[in-house]
């Protein structure tokens, strides 16, 4: 569902993400992640992505944060607004310090 987003916006540069929870999903069930092809501007123009977690426990987001730093070779800043406790983000931290990046100069910074 993402790439049809924002395959409508070829000239996109700034994207905040906001994950929410649908209502229709039952307890323990995440909505799953699935990307066929990769939109052109992510390759050509998107520079800031900024990703806020408002579900709890949400495995998908290591997943989506590898698809912007994997799909994004001009990248600037990817911000991720989430919440762990100490050791879920020390843990998230290892994780996104390890994912491989499209683009050298891009700054994760989390909050």
């Amino acid at each position: 569902m993402l790439p049809a987003i924002l395959e409508s916006c070829p000239k996109l540069q700034s994207l905040i993400l906001e994950l929410i929870k649908d209502p229709s999903y039952k307890k323990n069930r995440e909505p799953k992640l699935m990307f066929s092809t990769v939109p052109p501007c992510l390759v050509s123009s998107l520079k800031v992505v900024e990703l806020i977690r408002l579900i709890p426990k949400y495995e998908g987001e290591v997943e989506l944060v590898r698809y912007f730093l994997k799909n994004s070779p001009i990248l600037e800043k990817l911000r991720l607004d989430t919440y762990y406790t100490k050791k879920g983000m020390r843990n998230f931290l290892k994780e996104v310090v390890a994912l491989p990046r499209c683009s050298s100069a891009c700054e994760v910074i989390v909050l």
